[in-house]
């Protein structure tokens, strides 16, 4: 075939592909990525500033049981409860501890305590204020000072045994509280929210919307780990009751299923009017059954959990319920770090 030939050929294949196109393709919209816009405003606003909203109301609602607290027991049951309460939301929220969180994690929850820096306070003549405990660190302020000072061995300690210095040091460490929770809405609130809604706008810290998406799947993720290489092998690896977290209230098996529970919300979006959007809407726009395995996953985690005997912090041994707590917990994990995250990226 000669060459002017096979052009002339082409061209008109090239032609006719095109006039074939021009009529039905007309209609047909260019490739457009996901649209997450919807996912993460109800992510921001809906779920992690209404946490950090309970957070702080909460820890307002401490404050003032804390102002009542006297020598009698009611009182002092009444601090313990308000404390029980302003735990949950914090835990909640251990799948978004990014953003203002990251800074502001210590100074509400390090662990452990320093209880030798706390006794020696307390031995001290120094003025008991908020603004010296602030300046001695996180190691003696936070939810946990609060907690030593609070209860024995899963209880509130009989009233008659606790100092006025004593109420004084939780008084002032329940408004540093209050300050540091307040700090944390507000921060969330008046900018990190609609800038993480925002992603791939600019002045965003997100270049793409998807970059702000993989950060909800690996704030779960990390939550996730945390609960089961950490805070519960931790323990049972060592069979040391000192490395369980929330030992001094017995709180730590609803700390991990606050834990859970906050993942869960993360995953699915879920808010006080229950109708916000999730990462789940993705993956079950793309992969229906991978959205009902990750939340049949999360759901097994927690009845997994739930078969660990109470307390925690005397169970220490219960090696096949807590081994498959762990296990379940694992399985989410691998989900989302290798299914649910690659199929952000598409």
């Amino acid at each position: 075939m000669q060459a002017a030939s096979l052009r002339s050929i082409v061209a008109a294949l090239v032609l006719a592909g095109a006039c074939a196109c021009s009529s039905d393709d007309a209609t047909v919209a260019p490739y457009q990525a996901y649209d997450f816009s919807t996912i993460l405003y109800d992510y921001s606003h809906r779920v992690v500033v209404a946490t950090y909203a309970d957070l702080r109301d909460e820890s307002q609602a401490l404050v003032a049981a804390v102002a009542a607290l006297d020598a009698d027991q009611a009182s002092l049951d009444a601090v313990a409860g308000a404390w029980r309460r302003v735990r949950a939301p914090w835990e909640s929220s251990d799948a978004f501890r990014f953003g203002p969180a990251e800074t502001l994690d210590p100074s509400l929850n390090s662990w452990p305590v320093d209880l030798q820096q706390i006794d020696g306070v307390l031995a001290s003549e120094s003025e008991l204020t908020p603004a010296f405990l602030r300046n001695l660190g996180p190691g003696v302020r936070g939810y946990h000072a609060i907690e030593y000072l609070l209860f024995r061995d899963g209880t509130p300690r009989a009233a008659d045994s606790m100092t006025q210095r004593e109420r004084d040091y939780i008084v002032a460490a329940a408004q540093l509280l209050l300050e540091d929770a307040t700090l944390l809405h507000g921060e969330w609130e008046s900018g990190f929210a609609q800038d993480f809604a925002k992603a791939g706008q600019r002045h965003s810290p997100y270049p793409t919307q998807t970059d702000a998406a993989i950060e909800i799947v690996d704030g779960i993720i990390a939550a996730l780990d945390r609960l089961a290489n950490a805070k519960l092998a931790d323990p049972v690896l060592q069979q040391n009751v000192e490395l369980v977290e929330s030992q001094f209230s017995w709180n730590s098996l609803r700390d991990f299923e606050d834990n859970l529970r906050g993942a869960r919300d993360a995953y699915l979006g879920a808010s006080a009017d229950g109708d916000a959007q999730g990462i789940d809407a993705y993956v079950k726009s793309k992969d229906e059954a991978l959205d009902w395995r990750v939340r049949a996953q999360l759901n097994e985690a927690l009845e997994q959990l739930a078969t660990i005997p109470s307390p925690f912090e005397e169970n220490l041994d219960a090696g096949a319920e807590i081994d498959a707590t762990q296990d379940a917990i694992r399985v989410v994990i691998v989900t989302l770090r290798d299914t649910v995250r690659p199929l952000l990226m598409r």
